[in-house]
């Protein structure tokens, strides 16, 4: 596929795995528990009272999102993905609840005369992002503001690709996709389960942890080696975030979303 065996293709997925620390993404979708509107011993999550906002086309919904950050397995192949997919895991007992995902889309993005690889990383980030947030209002999905695992309005963008990538340091932050998408388990499926490229675009979807999980594990004194450690499965930090958030795998939250216009 041209899309994946370019040079500046496999510069993108590449810096995407790479900004993802150890882990990668595994397909499936396997029930792991319960939701929970509040795990006992967890920090309250910030809610919102449903009001008109005074945005336009920002409203608020109840949305599902994983507990904590998942440890994840990426399997390198010699086949190249040619269908969109969705990855990570969620329970799917509800089918009318909302469930968040981080969403990337993969296409080629010319790099420019005189630019740098960190110029050149950090401005298909940003464009990338832009791209995908607007294709998923285009498909009828809601989009999150921000959220500090993807892409889109994220403040720190800059540093996490610079820091982690090219300095090659751990981050407080890991890069799941994008944009944060929210739907139903059917509508994802329905959008990205080994459906064809849109417009000749590679999508692909993965289930996200809350959005204030950094808060969280900067209140409980997470240094930069415990951040590291957490995304790479270390028994001692998990067992850290555990007494902080409970072990339930999934936390239904209140988060302001972009809602697309009636067509």
């Amino acid at each position: 596929m041209k899309i994946m065996r370019n040079l500046i293709g496999i510069i993108i997925l590449g810096t995407m795995l790479i900004l993802m620390g150890c882990n990668g993404v595994s397909n499936g979708d396997v029930s792991k528990g319960n939701t929970t509107e509040m795990t006992e011993g967890a920090p309250e999550p910030e809610s919102v009272p449903e009001l008109e906002s005074e945005d336009d086309g920002i409203e608020y919904r109840e949305v599902i999102f994983q507990n904590m950050y998942q440890v994840q397995d990426f399997f390198y192949t010699d086949e190249y993905v040619t269908v969109n997919e969705v990855r990570g895991f969620y329970d799917s007992t509800d089918e009318d609840a909302l469930y968040a995902f981080a969403v990337s889309c993969y296409y080629d993005i010319p790099r420019q005369d005189g630019e740098s690889s960190a110029e050149y990383a950090l401005r298909c980030a940003q464009e990338r992002a832009e791209h995908t947030v607007k294709k998923a209002l285009d498909m009828g999905l809601m989009v999150m503001q921000e959220h500090p695992y993807v892409r889109y309005q994220n403040d720190n963008l800059k540093d996490i690709i610079e820091t982690h990538f090219y300095a090659g340091k751990g981050s407080k932050y890991n890069i799941y996709g994008d944009c944060v998408v929210v739907c139903t388990i059917d509508k994802i499926y329905e959008l990205f389960g080994g459906t064809e490229q849109v417009e000749g675009e590679l999508l692909g979807a993965s289930a996200i942890p809350r959005p204030d999980l950094v808060d969280i594990l900067e209140q409980i004194g997470f240094t930069e080696d415990d951040f590291e450690e957490y995304y790479c499965g270390m028994s001692n930090a998990t067992e850290k975030v555990e007494s902080a958030v409970g072990k339930e795998y999934q936390i239904k939250m209140t988060v302001p979303v972009i809602v697309p216009e009636e067509k």
